[in-house]
């Protein structure tokens, strides 16, 4: 596929499949079916969900099945012999993607305004589809021109925005869209999709790696089998030890081994992986610090107990609770082309508590 100009509005290659494609997923699929055929489809909708539980697969779905000549008629699957169907991806007249520039992060206003010149050209077929994933990389001006087209959508455009940090949209946003959630599948629906599907890309599958992987994204199996697949667990492991023993040691080694690893991208491990490692590691400590809590509280870390009870006992409770909270205010800046091998260490010693020193 050729490459993407700032601000160009690119339709997303999917893998091809005659249906929605993920076991977990025909539940949703099939609401969304009804709702169309009762007369009530939304003009906006926000597929919400944790990562790596198929959003942008519902919505490619979503997208696809819309614009099929068949309707709300036809069964899950697009029929696949309809002039709509039959148009590649790449430059689909009818059916788009709105994705952040690579080399900003972030979905530029131009993006938001040249989807709104193709929408005002009249449609190839009856219905059309626009994409925009992630909205939360929607800028600030270019949700603002969102709002306006959809305040006043065309007639027969289904807007589809995936998000999964519902928090970093704007509520005039939200409040137009009708919210469709994709849950975290049973764990052993899970397991079984990940049997089958990581063994194609040469992952020896393990009980205890799949339970781990799971674990660690929370239970979505598509992020869960990214984490298997790239050989990320024995890395994970690496991190673990790090952050439970030996950076209250050696707190500026690990910073600085940890930011080499983050500059090189070793094993795809990027600043945006160790923060994400780091948010889901705090959070376990502070439910660790809290003690026995009522009702059942699932761990990324499970198990590391032992590790997370000694990391936890290095600072006040408060403390620990109060770096959470920084660091999710940090998250807005995942996407930003900043110096991942500063931000890097600059995790490390901001978790070991001296930075200071560091900068002295």
């Amino acid at each position: 596929m050729r490459s993407k100009r700032k601000g160009e509005v690119t339709p997303k290659v999917m893998e091809g499949r005659a249906g929605v494609g993920l076991p977990w997923l025909e539940g949703v699929a099939a609401r969304f079916q009804e709702v169309w055929r009762s007369g009530y489809a939304p003009q906006a909708m926000l597929v919400i969900g944790a990562r790596g539980v198929g959003k942008k697969q519902f919505a490619d779905w979503v997208a696809r099945r819309w614009v099929c000549r068949q309707g709300y008629e036809g069964g899950i699957a697009p029929c696949g012999v309809c002039p709509p169907c039959r148009w590649s991806e790449e430059g689909h007249p009818d059916r788009f993607w709105i994705t952040p520039a690579e080399e900003e992060g972030v979905i530029s206003i131009e993006a938001v305004r040249t989807a709104t010149e193709r929408l005002r050209v009249a449609a190839h077929g009856e219905r059309r589809a626009v994409v925009i994933a992630p909205a939360e990389g929607l800028s600030r001006y270019a949700a603002n021109a969102l709002l306006k087209v959809l305040e006043e959508p065309p007639p027969g455009v289904l807007f589809v925005l995936v998000s999964e940090h519902l928090g970093r949209l704007l509520p005039t946003v939200v409040s137009r869209a009708q919210r469709w959630r994709v849950g975290v599948p049973d764990r052993a629906t899970a397991v079984r999709w990940l049997r089958g599907a990581c063994p194609q890309k040469g992952v020896e599958m393990e009980g205890e790696k799949i339970e781990q992987a799971l674990a660690l994204v929370g239970g979505g199996p598509l992020a869960a089998q990214e984490v298997l697949a790239r050989g990320w667990l024995p890395w994970v492991e690496r991190f673990v030890r790090d952050a439970g023993e030996r950076v209250w040691r050696e707190p500026v080694s690990v910073a600085v081994e940890w930011g080499k690893r983050v500059r090189e991208e070793e094993n795809g491990i990027s600043w945006r992986v160790l923060f994400d490692w780091f948010q889901r590691w705090v959070a376990d400590v502070c439910a660790v610090a809290l003690g026995p809590q009522e009702g059942e509280v699932s761990l990324f870390f499970p198990y590391a107990t032992e590790l997370l009870r000694a990391a936890a006992g290095h600072r006040p409770i408060q403390e620990w609770f109060s770096l959470w909270e920084r660091w999710r205010a940090w998250a807005q800046w995942l996407y930003h082309p900043l110096n991942g091998t500063i931000q890097g260490e600059a995790l490390w010693l901001g978790y070991a508590g001296v930075e200071q020193e560091r900068k002295g």
